[in-house]
């Protein structure tokens, strides 16, 4: 899924897929059956991801966040969102929607 300038809200859906929001501030929405996705453009101090429809008790502490492969990997109970170029420790609760 691909976004334009300016603010995008990009939602995969089920299964594997690969977001990119362009410039702006994007919200990338994750669900229940979201797979193994890729955010190929993500920016902590402008994007944020939403994980909302999880409904995770804890928040930001019930993910798994790694560092693997050039990037971070979230693991969310029901997939995971890999991250390249985006190092761990420049994610916090501040870029997740919960």
């Amino acid at each position: 899924l691909w976004g334009w300038d300016g603010a995008d809200r990009l939602e995969g859906g089920a299964g594997h897929d690969l977001l990119m929001g362009g410039a702006g501030a994007d919200v990338f929405v994750f669900g229940a059956a979201h797979g193994r996705d890729t955010v190929g453009d993500f920016s902590p101090d402008t994007d944020w991801i939403d994980l909302r429809a999880l409904d995770l008790n804890g928040g930001f502490a019930a993910l798994q966040i790694t560092g693997t492969g050039g990037g971070t990997l979230i693991g969310t109970g029901s997939g995971s969102v890999f991250l390249p170029g985006v190092e761990p420790g420049l994610l916090d609760a501040d870029d997740f929607l919960f």
